[in-house]
């Protein structure tokens, strides 16, 4: 006796693995702007810490905002590397990606670390009257200071 399969028209349910989703993790910004000073009539320094907090990770600037009072500010220094030689700029000037004169290596901050932000202007600056923005890769909102 020889028997022939017949097809079924019954499903045949096979497991499948569905992967359970997962929430990412929102970044922590763990940015500071501490020790404003001015070591000299034509310059200021500002330093910038990121954080050893659990969640916080390591930044690349992108962007830079900064207004002050008087003056034309005419290159900014970070960790002591030159990051912008541009024309000398009035009162308010914003630095974009593509305006750096330095590599993305140039402006990491890694956590735990701190550099310093060194202006240098033009002529005398009073102070006070500084206030910064920086926008970077890791932080959802723009971190300020201001002095």
């Amino acid at each position: 006796d020889t028997s022939t399969p017949v097809p079924s028209n019954t499903p045949t349910n096979t497991p499948t693995h569905t992967p359970t989703p997962t929430d990412t993790p929102v970044p922590i910004c763990g940015l500071e702007f501490r020790d404003f000073q001015q070591p000299s009539d034509r310059k200021i320094t500002w330093d910038l810490y990121n954080n050893p907090d659990p969640g916080v990770l390591p930044v690349t600037v992108l962007s830079f905002q900064l207004s002050f009072p008087t003056s034309k500010l005419k290159k900014i220094n970070f960790g002591g590397t030159e990051i912008w030689d541009g024309p000398p700029a009035s009162s308010i000037v914003t630095i974009n990606v593509t305006d750096w004169d330095a590599t993305t290596t140039d402006r990491y901050l890694e956590v735990g670390e701190e550099k310093t932000f060194t202006l240098h202007f033009n002529n005398d600056i009073p102070g006070s009257g500084y206030t910064v923005l920086i926008v970077t890769d890791n932080c959802l909102d723009p971190v300020s200071g201001s002095h």
